[in-house]
């Protein structure tokens, strides 16, 4: 079957593809999948109109389809499949076989019925709390999932805690990469499953892994201890976090002295360091935090409370809690 090469680019470019195992055609569908969520979307509809009732082509390693494809330079296509590979003819004299990945099924499939309006705040909130989330389970896997309540979602990882509100919000533990997921299908709906919860959205229907464990940690007990108010940032330090931004490894560093904030981003490539000029005549802090949370408190925190192992700062009715760093 024909397929155009720059629809089938568009599709494996999105995170949630490359991040994926693998892909599947899937009749008039695609089927990509990973072991915390599916996305299905449907062909470009040339594609779909010349692929009713046609049986499957087969599963590939997303990762093998997506590379080869990207050094296509022809606009066309004609991807076919066998018992054992993935056939694709990219001209006359030019063709490629990526081998099947055997007796893979989809492990769950769409509901039809039961599909709710989802709060666009929510995929936002759930965004800003999978920042908060531990990259890799090395203290815990809990640490790397978000909590998901009717009422608000949280994250925790080893110094950072969040907690942030929502309405009407999805009852779940979802792993932090498939929150990246969701946000990249743009949901406007969704429906509850028993080992699933699924979005439908702009970019197709993702289906979300629960995971279930006792041992998410207990964050009132973090949100509650006593401290002193602390003098709030002035905004005239976003600037430098910007700038801050482009070196960082998903974090920044906040450091307060008397009359003086310091701002430092730093990964592989590089690193930043600005110190500002502000009024601040409250105790030394210093303390790292998520860049898109870092900038979410300066403009709209209200509440910065300092204790003896931590800053808590309340921001548009979250909370969210860094450990202290030694200057």
């Amino acid at each position: 079957m024909e397929f155009n090469v720059q629809e089938l680019k568009n599709l494996t470019k999105k995170q949630t593809v490359k991040e994926a195992q693998l892909i599947q055609f899937d009749g008039i569908r695609i089927v990509v999948m990973s072991d915390e969520y599916l996305l299905f979307t449907d062909l470009p509809r040339s594609t779909k109109e010349t692929m009713i009732g046609t049986a499957p082509l087969g599963t590939v390693p997303s990762a093998t389809f997506e590379k080869f494809l990207q050094k296509v330079k022809q606009e066309t296509i004609d991807i076919s499949s066998t018992n054992q590979e993935l056939k694709i003819q990219v001209s006359k004299k030019a063709e490629a076989g990526i081998r099947l990945v055997p007796n893979q099924e989809i492990p769950s499939e769409p509901p039809e019925k039961g599909w709710k309006d989802l709060d666009p705040k929510w995929t936002e909130a759930a965004l800003n709390a999978s920042s908060c989330c531990a990259p890799k389970p090395d203290g815990g896997f809990s640490l790397t999932l978000v909590n998901c309540t009717a009422n608000h979602v949280e994250a925790a990882d080893q110094m950072h805690v969040i907690r942030i509100p929502v309405k009407n919000g999805i009852e779940a533990q979802l792993h932090n990469h498939s929150i990246k997921a969701i946000q990249e299908v743009t949901p406007t709906k969704w429906v509850d499953g028993e080992e699933w919860i699924w979005f439908k959205g702009e970019e197709g229907i993702l289906g979300v892994r629960k995971f279930k464990t006792d041992s998410f940690p207990k964050l009132d007990r973090i949100f509650d201890k006593e401290g002193i108010p602390l003098m709030v940032p002035s905004k005239t330090i976003l600037p430098a976090l910007e700038k801050a931004d482009v070196f960082s490894d998903g974090t920044l560093s906040l450091s307060l002295t008397k009359g003086k904030a310091e701002i430092k981003g730093e990964d592989e490539t590089g690193w930043y360091k600005e110190s500002i000029r502000i009024k601040y005549d409250g105790p030394d802090v210093s303390f790292k935090s998520p860049c898109v949370v870092l900038k979410e408190i300066i403009e709209k925190g209200t509440d910065w409370i300092l204790t003896e192992v931590s800053v808590r700062i309340e921001f548009d009715g979250a909370i969210f809690v860094a450990s202290l760093r030694k200057q």
